[in-house]
């Protein structure tokens, strides 16, 4: 069985519906310029990225650990969550440690996904 590559999207109470269809187009082309096929989404309608408990995501954090997931795409790193801490800790260390990579549909490539949330974690970490 091919394993899944997760197409996450979210939008929050004050987001408008569209903004949905505009990030599964966006994360489509994204998997299909990656090669990544077997794609499904996963989607938090309304719900803030502040939280991280959210019905979609608990889905798809069930099926990694299920060792279902081969790649998450989602359209930027907020979208997993709104605290960048919290989003480098999936990106660097959870997401990893099932053999899921993490793609930013709008970031040009993981490396720089990556350097741009370590600087923000230093960054946060050197004003404390």
């Amino acid at each position: 069985m091919d394993k899944i590559t997760a197409l996450y999207c979210r939008f929050a109470y004050g987001d408008v519906p569209e903004i949905i269809e505009e990030q599964k187009a966006l994360l489509l082309q994204a998997a299909s310029d990656n090669g990544l096929s077997n794609t499904r989404f996963y989607v938090d309608s309304g719900v803030s990225g502040l939280t991280m408990d959210r019905p979609a995501f608990n889905e798809l954090m069930a099926d990694m650990e299920n060792g279902l997931i081969e790649a998450v795409i989602a359209q930027d790193a907020s979208r997993i969550c709104r605290r960048s801490s919290v989003s480098a800790e999936y990106i660097e260390e959870i997401f990893p440690a099932h053999g899921v990579r993490f793609l930013s549909a709008e970031a040009p490539s993981d490396k720089s996904l990556m350097d741009i949330l370590l600087a923000a974690r230093d960054s946060s970490k050197e004003t404390r």
